[in-house]
């Protein structure tokens, strides 16, 4: 009867959520399985070399290789710990509204004695009118971590590196770009895909930063796209989110 049509309607909506759901979390457990063997397998065999350190000298360098391969292990369980929290939908039920300016400035003096470290210079240009959005501060911060994370590690000695905001009508923009060595075009895409890392990188990382942002931005009816970066050198990456309707 056409009066029930509502209730099939969202019963069947009920069981798509649901379905995409498990499928999240069983893809999730395989990828978290075998992204952490690797890491494990690395604890094993350093213990077993430090057993069978002979000298003094010997055992420290092993202790120094034991210990990078644990704190590569526990960012990579912190990291698909953040991942699992958005993309099962389970972020904050509070909405609030944070200032995306206060939040930019915090990150990005909390960057730049890592950007010293390497003689980069971080600037940041706030070019928007409106700059408040309806999202957790706590995720806008992750979202402003992860990307200047990337353009640290990767840009190169002396680099630099702009953070910018810009607003139009109903959205801001934050965008994050470097001189470094780029992305190459038809790897712009891959980049946002789960444990994805490009040829050639020689940094340490799970890949799983950028996928992280998008799902994070994608959660708040945003969107997120790459562009060359400083000069036509190196990346852009901006995320476009929307401001708060209710300031």
């Amino acid at each position: 009867p056409p009066a029930i049509d509502p209730i099939i309607q969202s019963l069947n909506q009920l069981f798509q959520r649901l379905e995409s759901s498990l499928k999240l979390r069983r893809q999730f457990t395989a990828d978290a399985a075998h992204e952490l063997r690797t890491p494990l397998t690395a604890i094993k065999l350093q213990l077993d070399r430090l057993q069978r350190a002979d000298d003094y000298l010997e055992r420290k360098e092993v202790e120094g290789s034991l210990k990078s391969a644990i704190d590569r292990s526990i960012a990579l369980v912190n990291s698909l710990l953040l991942l699992a929290r958005h993309e099962t939908d389970v972020l904050a039920a509070e909405p609030e509204q944070t200032n995306l300016t206060l939040v930019t400035k915090k990150v990005v003096n909390d960057f730049e004695p890592l950007a010293k470290n390497k003689d980069q210079q971080i600037s940041f240009l706030n070019r928007a009118k409106s700059v408040l959005v309806n999202a957790q501060e706590k995720d806008i911060a992750v979202i402003i971590e992860n990307l200047l994370q990337n353009a640290v590690l990767y840009t190169q000695q002396a680099g630099r590196i702009q953070v910018e905001l810009q607003s139009t009508r109903g959205h801001v923009f934050l965008s994050v770009a470097d001189n470094g060595p780029g992305i190459d075009s038809d790897e712009r895409l891959r980049v946002f895909d789960r444990f994805y890392r490009c040829n050639g990188t020689k940094q340490q990382g799970s890949g799983l930063g950028l996928s992280i942002v998008k799902n994070i931005v994608h959660f708040y009816q945003g969107d997120i796209f790459i562009e060359d970066g400083i000069n036509g050198e190196g990346v852009r990456i901006i995320a476009k989110l929307p401001l708060a309707t209710n300031h």
